[in-house]
């Protein structure tokens, strides 16, 4: 980065030298990311592939969060540009995750009302099985068919579902 200023500060002006470095660090970054995520996923591999491409992504989304961060950090010395770059990374972050948000208030939600519990039978998406697990994201279901259905809580909230009444309850009933 030295070496390019002390090159192009004669040539280039000082507003758009800033953008040149900025471009510069990104490059170098993004290269250092893709060569020590690739060494990663070689060291790895051995125990499991699957171990092996979730590190490799997760430096890989880790390092780019701390390139994006440091470019920010420097472009931020003008507070136009500072005030930009925020607005758009939050609209951006809150469309992206709104699907998220969703299904953990909608997780929050079921464990509030508990409109039914975990080991309930209920038939939902043409599915009939037992409820395993009520998370933040996902209610697992135990389809009779022994297949698992992940449903997102979100559309667990906005769908009907069928409570199924247990055998004992059903005799319970018509013997009265």
């Amino acid at each position: 980065m030295a070496l390019t200023t002390y090159i192009l500060n004669p040539v280039v002006p000082e507003l758009y030298l800033r953008y040149i470095q900025v471009s510069e660090v990104a490059l170098v970054g993004f290269f250092a990311i893709y060569t020590i995520s690739e060494i990663s996923y070689s060291l790895s591999i051995a125990y499991s592939e699957q171990t092996a491409k979730s590190i490799r992504s997760l430096i890989r989304i880790a390092g780019a969060i701390i390139v994006i961060a440091v470019s920010i950090s420097y472009l931020s010395q003008d507070p136009v540009i500072a005030a930009s770059i925020s607005t758009i990374s939050g609209l951006v972050i809150g469309f992206a995750a709104s699907n998220l948000i969703g299904n953990v208030i909608a997780g929050i939600y079921l464990a509030i009302t508990r409109p039914f519990r975990i080991g309930d039978r209920i038939k939902v998406f043409n599915g009939d099985g037992r409820v395993s697990d009520i998370g933040l994201l996902y209610t697992r279901l135990l389809l009779d068919n022994g297949d698992e259905l992940l449903a997102s809580n979100s559309s667990m909230v906005t769908t009907n579902i069928i409570l199924r009444k247990n055998e004992k309850e059903k005799e319970n009933q018509e013997q009265k």
